[in-house]
């Protein structure tokens, strides 16, 4: 219920995946979480997210959260900052935009 409630007040442009992608890259998720393979820091994400809805995604990175917030304790490492508008790219991303990603890295 609470990430449904984050999602609708949210009244900016809708997400963009490539936007999501470079965030996903340039935030530092990407350091902790591949897109599928072996587990790094935290599980590879593209099992986890691809073709959920947002709504999905915010509960279950809500739910996350605390043990989210431990791994980055002992890695020494700092919770991304982000705005509204670059969480609904991100979110946009993890649901949609793994197909997009593939693409680019096949060249099309």
């Amino acid at each position: 219920l609470f990430a449904y409630v984050y999602i609708a007040r949210y009244q900016g442009e809708p997400g963009a995946a490539a936007r999501g992608q470079k965030i996903y890259e340039g935030k530092g998720c990407s350091i902790c979480h591949v897109a599928s393979g072996e587990e790094a820091v935290g599980p590879p994400l593209r099992q986890l997210t691809e073709g959920k809805s947002r709504e999905h995604i915010t509960q279950a990175m809500w739910n996350h959260a605390p043990q989210m917030n431990s791994r980055l304790t002992g890695q020494n490492l700092s919770w991304a900052h982000l705005t509204a508008a670059e969480l609904a790219d991100l979110l946009c991303f993890l649901s949609e935009g793994w197909n997009e990603e593939q693409g680019a890295a096949n060249g099309k």
